[in-house]
């Protein structure tokens, strides 16, 4: 007895065996994908991508709180002589 087995192909051309795997496949492409721009990072960054997936509630929380932040802050922190 043969089992067919459904294919999903994802727009790279990936193949999973189940749906779902297909559609986690392509939203964590896609943020990776955002998150390198972002940051300018190319694909040899992978842990630090997941790292970041792994870990977006507790950074969503972060990123929130920082909403209102004034990003001048960001030359004091850093050591950064600006005039403002």
């Amino acid at each position: 007895m043969v089992k067919e087995v459904k294919k999903y192909r994802t727009t790279d051309g990936k193949e999973f065996d189940a749906k779902w795997k297909a559609e986690s496949y392509e939203k964590i492409s896609e943020i990776v994908k955002r998150v390198s721009n972002i940051f300018g990072m190319g694909g040899f960054h992978k842990n630090y991508f997941r790292e970041i997936i792994e870990s977006r509630k507790e950074l969503g929380h972060y990123l929130l709180e920082i909403e209102d932040f004034d990003p001048r802050g960001l030359d004091f922190f850093f050591g950064e002589k600006k005039k403002y």
